[in-house]
């Protein structure tokens, strides 16, 4: 992290970094010669919640100013032996002293919470300021300036993972899981150099008759290191990282590729299969997601003998409830509306498990709501779980939409989705994940296979 070499931050007026280090060293001193101190001192991180939307919102001029404005409020709340620094764009260092519990800090952070919870005008603007911080004590977690930043960079961190306004303590268990998030960055970006993700799709059937309706692409990663590594275990990374917007386009090249390649067997003379792909929150957020794929799905395109099919056609984009949780969500419902324009087909995953808001979903250009499996993994023996899931089929069909029930393991749970009208199933019943050689093996045996199923 750069920090500014002079006294005082251009900004804010307040000092520099390099002066709240040595005051931070001098605090450190001062308690370890002190061996019978009944006091102990605390650095604070304290991130402005947001910020790089406000200055997006309102421009740099009224975000610059809402930092002056802040420094000032939170300094003015201080002891005279207390300190207070920015450190970065939006994150100001604080020491405070004199304090006898844990508690004298929440106490402080409740006073922030209290003064800060009104709105403020900045520049003509309606401004609510909330923050996130991570919180060292001194010199229990580190005899060195650095050390002591360093740790509350690491709770400061685990505090911007929640919402506005929560604080976080730094502890080893804290930075041991910091230490092996670390570890797995570092192997996941390897993994993109050396190829080590692989793709396999998992069939999904219609209730009437069993026919392939279509199928979903399945990230894995074969570690050279550790072997296979489950999904549940990279992905957050992935998403924290910022890497997820990376194996995102190797995943849409890799589709559009083994779509080409399935397109040209006998199986789909008359017809096209289509694909369904996950795109993260993280990359609404930070991407135009319309623009990346359409981008990735032109050049393959481009000089292919099966570009008649239309590729986007064939594949379905699914998101979670939580994406529209974000700073924009009328964004991503306009990016929502230019891809099905465009021919793709959108589905919510897990739907029934996150933020399920009505006033969203009627203005989405959804063709598919997919069950969560926790529904239907006990929709035979949980009275509840079963009326969700009618519930969740009837509202599909009332808003014109399919329904997708994922996790279907056995003929009862079948028989069952099909008598309350849902659409398509998919699950180990019928199929499990493979890569896209055995898919096509698979696709070439199914219309004998089923019959078996439907006895």
């Amino acid at each position: 992290m750069e920090h500014e070499n002079s006294r005082i931050d251009s900004v804010t007026g307040l000092l520099s970094y390099n002066v709240l280090m040595t005051k931070v060293n001098e605090h450190i001193q001062q308690t370890l010669e002190e061996h019978n101190q009944k006091t102990f001192t605390a650095f604070l991180l304290i991130d402005i919640y947001r910020f790089t939307y406000i200055n997006n919102i309102y421009g740099f001029k009224t975000g610059d100013d809402l930092l002056k404005f802040v420094g000032k409020t939170i300094k003015s709340m201080l002891k005279p032996t207390d300190v207070i620094d920015r450190v970065n764009a939006d994150t100001f260092g604080i020491i405070l002293t004199n304090l006898y519990d844990k508690k004298d800090v929440i106490e402080f952070i409740d006073k922030l919470k209290t003064v800060f919870k009104q709105q403020f005008s900045i520049n003509g603007n309606a401004i609510v300021i909330s923050m996130q911080i991570g919180i060292a004590l001194i010199p229990e977690h580190g005899i060195g300036a650095e050390e002591v930043y360093t740790n509350a960079d690491i709770a400061l961190s685990e505090a911007k993972k929640r919402s506005e306004w929560n604080y976080v303590f730094f502890s080893y268990e804290l930075k041991a899981k910091t230490i092996k998030f670390l570890h797995y960055k570092s192997m996941l970006e390897k993994a993109f150099t050396e190829d080590e993700f692989l793709l396999y799709y998992q069939p999904y059937f219609y209730t009437n008759g069993l026919c392939i309706a279509g199928f979903e692409a399945l990230t894995r990663w074969k570690s050279k290191e550790h072997g296979i590594i489950p999904p549940m275990h990279f992905i957050p990374i992935l998403e924290e990282t910022g890497l997820i917007m990376k194996l995102e386009t190797w995943l849409i090249n890799q589709i559009c590729k083994d779509l080409k390649r399935i397109n040209k067997t006998k199986f789909f003379i008359d017809k096209m299969m289509p694909a369904s792909i996950n795109i993260s929150p993280i990359s609404f957020k930070h991407e135009d997601i319309y623009e990346k794929i359409t981008k990735i799905v032109s050049w393959h395109k481009k000089g292919s003998k099966s570009s008649e099919c239309g590729l986007s056609k064939q594949i379905n984009i699914e998101i979670t409830e939580s994406t529209f949780l974000l700073e924009d969500p009328n964004k991503i419902i306009a990016s929502l509306e230019q891809l099905k324009t465009s021919g793709f087909k959108i589905s919510i995953d897990d739907f029934g498990t996150g933020y399920s808001s009505f006033s969203y979903l009627k203005d989405l250009p959804i063709a598919y709501l997919k069950i969560d499996i926790s529904f239907v993994r006990h929709i035979l023996d949980d009275k509840k779980s079963r009326s969700i899931t009618k519930t969740i089929i009837e509202l599909a069909h009332n808003l014109e939409m399919k329904t997708i029930a994922e996790g279907v393991e056995t003929k009862e749970q079948f028989e069952l989705l099909k008598s309350f009208g849902c659409d398509i199933i998919q699950g180990f019943w019928l199929a499990k994940p493979m890569p896209i050689d055995e898919l096509i093996v698979f696709i070439g045996k199914w219309e004998e296979e089923k019959v078996k199923y439907l006895q």
